[in-house]
């Protein structure tokens, strides 16, 4: 029987114990809890929050665009006399305008299909202006591009290279564009009343 008591001490004890470690480990818990809390709190206001920021976007250099478009205009014609063609003569205002916004357009989307889905001959034919025969030619180049490199590019792409010497075409419209990120976007539209 004192046995039987004993055992029932002990296994009392035993519960209190484990109550008392639940209890110890609760408090601990808690009291982690608010010093890490107490820590963070005084963390935040010992460090001034730093205002966002933004990696501002590289200072690209300043360019001269009519000058390099009426580059871009006699380099093509200089290609044109080494192969025997006549010489193009620069297109009217509007058809300048339509280079310009096409070579815009071309940051958006990188093709010959516009944005809306329309072609850059839709556009002539918005201004009002003939194209018995036309081409357009684009490119994109990064901020190292030269006229002379992209004028290279395009003579070495067969394509390209026959709508710059096509006889047919006697007049040129020069577009360029550079993106905020450094990229340059060129495009020539060629226009002839001749037929194909």
């Amino acid at each position: 029987s004192e046995k039987t008591s004993e055992t029932t001490d002990q296994t009392t004890s035993t519960k209190q114990a484990t109550q008392a470690t639940t209890t110890t480990k609760a408090t601990t818990a808690v009291n982690t809890e608010m010093t890490t809390s107490a820590s963070t709190t005084a963390l935040i206001e010992a460090t001034p929050t730093p205002a966002p920021t933004t990696t501002p976007l590289p200072a690209w250099p300043e360019r001269d665009v009519p000058k390099l478009r009426q580059d871009m205009f006699n380099a093509t014609n200089e290609v044109r006399k080494s192969h025997g063609a006549s010489p193009l003569v620069q297109g009217c205002a509007e058809l300048q305008e339509i280079a310009m916004i096409r070579a815009e357009e071309l940051a958006t989307q990188y093709s010959h299909k516009r944005p809306d889905g329309t072609y850059f001959d839709d556009m002539l034919r918005e201004y009002g202006i003939s194209s018995g025969c036309g081409a357009e030619n684009i490119a994109k180049f990064s901020e190292l591009g030269t006229v002379e490199s992209v004028l290279e590019a395009w003579v070495n792409s067969s394509g390209h290279f026959t709508s710059i010497i096509r006889s047919e075409h006697d007049t040129l419209a020069i577009g360029y564009y550079q993106c905020q990120y450094g990229r340059q976007y060129w495009v020539q539209i060629f226009t002839g009343e001749n037929s194909w």
